[in-house]
Order: C-alpha cells, then structure tokens, then sequence
C-alpha cells in the first residue's frame, strides 16, 4: 500500500479514471467504428502506438483517428478496475455480498450489453465485464483460501476457463489478470513487472499502473454503487443516442 501524500490519490478517483476511459472505449466504438471502415481501423489499432509516436497516426481521417484514440485510451479501464476488485477483497467484510452484488448487477447489465455488443436485447454469445469481474473474485477467493497450493491453483484455472467457456469480455485473460493484481499486491515493483508484461498485449493497458502506483490506499468519496449503476446505464444512453442519430 501505498502511503498517502501530495500525488496520491483515492479509489474512488481511480474509478472516475477508469469509467471516463470506458466511456471513451465504447462510444468510440458505438459512433466511430462503421464510419472509421472496421477492417482498416481494427488493423491500425493493433499498430496504434507506433502510429501515435510517429505523427502518422491522423492520415487515417477524422473518424478512424478519433477511433483508434477511444479504444487506445479505453485500454486503460479494465486494469483499474480489475486492481479494484482485489482492494475490495482484501477490505470487505462479506465477500458472499459482494459477489452477489457483482452477480445482480452482471444480471442488470445483460440487456444493454447486448444492445450494444450484438444489437439484440437477449444473446448468449457475448457476456458483460460484471462476469468476468465476478469470476475473477471468485478465483481471488479460492487463491487466498485454505487448502493445498495445487488445488487451490488448479481451481481458480477452472474458474478463468469458465470465463472463456462462457464468453465473458476478457474472458480467462481478465480473471487472470484480477488474480495477479491480488498476488503481486504488496510488491509494487514485482506488480509492475509482472503486471506491466501481462498487459502489453493491450497496447496501452500497462499506462494504467501510472494511476493505480499513485493509489493512496483510501476509498476517498464514496462512490460504492456509481460503478455498478453508470456501466448499464452509459451503455443504455449509447445505444439510444445511436438509434436516435440513425433515425
């Protein structure tokens, strides 16, 4: 943990951070993704930072640029957030509680992730971040329980498997990353590291640790329930914002 000072800041700072950043990630990909021609913008995505640093980044126009900027910056929330789940491991009193919290609001989500992500209110082809956040605590549980190591490693594998079996966003990736977050949480060094490598393969994920490094271990405004409300909902005003533009 860090200790508190002039650059630090809270969790629920890091909250702000991290939803301003989805934000940005998914209207870009609601608003921008058609007019940016997918094929091209998903391909310069992949070479997005090289892209950025040589100032060759715009020559895609407007839209792509704008585009590729969303869901370069978007790369940033999911590493928060998934830091965040095992601060609120380590500090809640009831974990059956907060899983459950993260079970009803999975269930809350669904329809307006799936306007968003298939265009359909009902699909079972793609599943919310609440998912995977919930099987990522689940496995943060089983890591810290009692029990033999290889069991309990084994375990939480089956739990990261599930992810992926279900199809949840980030899938076996995202629960593996919440685990190593809770593993390396009191070696800031060794959490850079390890983290650091394990986000690279998104792109601009590992500049999330800058934030998450100025973490001064309080909770700051209490903002407990914004999350859970502001993912469905700014997903719902996407949508409908889409629908009134092509209308």
């Amino acid at each position: 943990m860090i200790k508190s000072g002039k650059n630090s800041i809270s969790g629920s700072t890091l909250k702000l951070i991290a939803m301003a950043a989805m934000l940005a990630d998914h209207a870009a990909v609601v608003f921008l993704e058609d007019a940016a021609v997918s094929a091209l913008a998903d391909a310069a995505l992949f070479r997005g930072l090289s892209l950025l640093v040589t100032g060759k980044l715009f020559s895609f126009g407007a839209p792509a640029t704008l585009y590729i900027v969303g869901r370069l910056v978007g790369r940033l929330a999911f590493p928060i957030f998934a830091f965040l789940i095992t601060e609120g491991f380590r500090h809640t009193r009831n974990v059956k509680k907060y899983a459950l919290r993260l079970a009803v609001f999975a269930a809350v989500s669904e329809i307006p992730f799936n306007l968003i992500a298939a265009g359909e209110p009902f699909s079972l082809e793609y599943q919310n971040i609440f998912f995977t956040l919930l099987l990522g605590l689940a496995a943060t549980a089983v890591v810290s329980g009692e029990g033999k190591e290889p069991l309990r490693i084994a375990a939480s594998a089956l739990i990261a498997l599930s992810a992926s079996f279900l199809n949840t966003d980030y899938g076996a990736y995202g629960v593996f990353i919440i685990v190593l977050f809770y593993l390396t949480s009191s070696r800031r060094v060794l959490r850079n590291c390890l983290c650091g490598c394990a986000l690279l393969i998104q792109l601009t994920a590992p500049l999330s640790l800058l934030p998450i490094n100025a973490y001064n271990g309080k909770r700051g405004l209490n903002l407990k329930y914004v999350f859970y409300v502001f993912y469905p909902a700014h997903l719902l005003m996407l949508y409908f914002i889409n629908e009134l533009i092509i209308r």
